[in-house]
């Protein structure tokens, strides 16, 4: 168990970094990289419960950090519970790839551009 935990640390310190720096240097449109953090979170799944939730929430923090504005007219939680299905499809498709020779997260930026 210790060993996991510490193997789920680097990872998350790696993931972390990349995304401040990222951010910091304006590698990539600031979509992109919220994109890439939230299903790297949701691929790490650091919790045993409550990972899709907090990365809901991670979100409109990332966001709102970035300057975009917040205008609450339906909640974001509420519109991905509505398509939980397809939620869970861009999220199996593109961690489906993941550590293969066609790594890609296109079917989990198709989804989360259209609920952000």
């Amino acid at each position: 168990m210790i060993g996991i935990a510490v193997a789920t640390k680097k990872r998350k310190y790696s993931w972390c970094s990349w995304t401040s720096n990222a951010l910091e240097k304006n590698r990539f449109h600031h979509l992109l990289i919220i994109a890439n953090f939230i299903i790297e979170f949701l691929k790490i799944h650091p919790f045993e419960d409550g990972n899709g939730r907090l990365s809901r929430v991670l979100t409109n923090l990332l966001l709102l950090r970035l300057g975009y504005q917040f205008a609450q007219y339906v909640s974001h939680e509420q519109i991905v519970e509505h398509r939980k299905n397809e939620y869970y499809i861009a999220l199996r498709k593109s961690q489906e790839t993941f550590k293969t020779d066609h790594d890609t997260i296109a079917p989990w930026l198709n989804f989360f551009f259209l609920v952000v």
